[in-house]
C-alpha cells in the first residue's frame, strides 16, 4: 500500500466577489467558485479518496495567492490585485486563516482589487492594500458529507463614493461539500453583520455554489454560481431588488503533493438587478496552492 501515497489537494474557498460587485463586495462579487480555504484529499488512483473533513490537520499550513483581473468592459486589468490568504490547523477540528482575497472574503470568485492592489488609483484600485480579515472553521461532520461551521471579522476599505470609509463586519455561516465519487458540490453561505457604519454598511447575504468534478487524478473543473446581494440599501430597496447571480467556471491542476495551480474566468453579476450589468462585468482569477 506504500505505492499508493495520499496528497492533500487544497481546495478553494470563495469567488468570488464584492457585494458591490463590480461590485462584488467592496471586494468581492465574483462568483461562486472554489472558495478559498482549506482541503480536499487528492490521489492519483481510483476511485478517488474520500474526504474527511472542511478542516485542516493539525499543524498543517495552507497559502494561496491570487491574483485577480478585472476583465469588465472598459475595465480590463483595472484593478489587477495579488491577494494571500493563510490557514493554519490549529487542531484536527479548529482551522484559523489571515484572508485577503475576494474568494476568501464571499465565497464568490469574480472580484477584483483585494489585497496588494498594482494598478493604482487611475487604474480602478481603492488603495494599494485593500481589505484583510480573520475568520475560524471548527469541523461538525466529517465524511462524503462534511460541513465546518465558520466565523470571523472583516475590514474592508471602501471606495471613495463612500468617501473613503472603512467597514467592518462580523461573518457567519458554514462550509460544506458533498461527494459523490469524482463528483462534489460545495455549498459556503454566510452573512454579514455591519459592525459600524450602519447607515451604508448593511447586512449582506452570500451562497455560493460550486460543482466540481475530477476529471482525471491531477485535474478537476468546476462549475459556480450563487445568490448575493446586502438586504437593503440607503433607498429602502430590499433583497429582492438587490441581488445579483453570478455564472462562471474555472479549473485546478495538482502539480505533485504540496502544490497546485489555478484559474477562473467569472460573469460577476450576470443576472439579479434592474442594474445588473450581465456579461459586462467579469473576472479572471489565477491561483497557486501551496500546502505543508
Amino acid at each position: 500500500m506504500k505505492r499508493h501515497a495520499i496528497a492533500t489537494l487544497v481546495f478553494v474557498l470563495a469567488f468570488t466577489s464584492n457585494a458591490f460587485a463590480d461590485d462584488e463586495q467592496p471586494v468581492g462579487d465574483g462568483s461562486a467558485a472554489p472558495p478559498a480555504g482549506p482541503a480536499v484529499v487528492e490521489q492519483p488512483t481510483t476511485p478517488p479518496p474520500k474526504p474527511t473533513s472542511m478542516t485542516l490537520k493539525q499543524g498543517a499550513v495552507f497559502v494561496q495567492v491570487n491574483a485577480e483581473m478585472s476583465m469588465s468592459k472598459d475595465k480590463v486589468l483595472e484593478p489587477l490585485s495579488l491577494a494571500p490568504d493563510i490557514s493554519y490547523g490549529v487542531n484536527d477540528d479548529l482551522t484559523v486563516s489571515l484572508i485577503h482575497s475576494t474568494a476568501a472574503f464571499t465565497g464568490f470568485r469574480g472580484g477584483s482589487g483585494a489585497g496588494l492592489c498594482v494598478t493604482g488609483t487611475d487604474g480602478g484600485c481603492v488603495n494599494v492594500y485593500n481589505n484583510v480579515g480573520a475568520e475560524g472553521l471548527y469541523s461538525l461532520l466529517k465524511g462524503n458529507f462534511a460541513v465546518a461551521a465558520k466565523a470571523g471579522v472583516l475590514t474592508e476599505f471602501v471606495d471613495v463614493a463612500m468617501e473613503g470609509k472603512t467597514f467592518f463586519q462580523a461573518k457567519v455561516g458554514a462550509n460544506t461539500r458533498y461527494t459523490m465519487g469524482n463528483v462534489f458540490v460545495q455549498f459556503n453561505p454566510a452573512v454579514w453583520i455591519p459592525l459600524n457604519e450602519t447607515d451604508a454598511n448593511k447586512p449582506q447575504i452570500w451562497l455560493p455554489v460550486a460543482l466540481w468534478v475530477k476529471v482525471m487524478p491531477p485535474l478537476s473543473l468546476f462549475a459556480a454560481s450563487g445568490l448575493k446581494g446586502a438586504t437593503s440599501n440607503a433607498m429602502d430597496a430590499g433583497f429582492g431588488d438587490l441581488y445579483t447571480i453570478n455564472l462562471g467556471g474555472g479549473a485546478q491542476y495538482t502539480i505533485n503533493k504540496t502544490v497546485a495551480v489555478g484559474g477562473s474566468f467569472i460573469f460577476g453579476t450576470m443576472f439579479g438587478a434592474p442594474d445588473t450589468t450581465g456579461p459586462d462585468s467579469r473576472a479572471v482569477h489565477l491561483w497557486l496552492n501551496y500546502s505543508m
